[in-house]
């Protein structure tokens, strides 16, 4: 309610004829939401439109989530990489005659 509150002045302020706020929901998350405003025209936002954003939406929050899991996979992978330096470093500075012999 707070949020409507604050849109309703400022949308006028803007002068805007048209808005459309949605939430980009991904898998039952709220992962944003969509805001878009018409100056123009009044009306813009029809079923068919909205249903073309609702699928955008969706594919946005598919993309959030995409890279929310691409940088959660970089850093698991960086932190792997540091772990097998060390133990490298370590094995390094064992006895040379311990580990090469097979």
């Amino acid at each position: 309610m707070k949020l409507y509150t604050k849109v309703i002045p400022l949308c006028r302020r803007s002068r805007c004829k048209s808005i459309l706020t949605t939430p980009v929901v991904c898998q039952g998350d709220v992962r944003g939401v969509l805001y878009l405003e018409n100056r123009l025209a009044a009306s813009v936002f029809t079923r068919p439109r909205l249903q073309i954003l609702g699928v955008l939406s969706y594919q946005a929050a598919v993309s959030l989530e995409n890279a929310r899991l691409h940088e959660h996979m970089q850093s698991e992978v960086g932190e792997k990489t540091r772990r097998l330096l060390k133990l490298k470093l370590a094995r390094d500075r064992m006895d040379p005659h311990f580990y090469s012999i097979r």
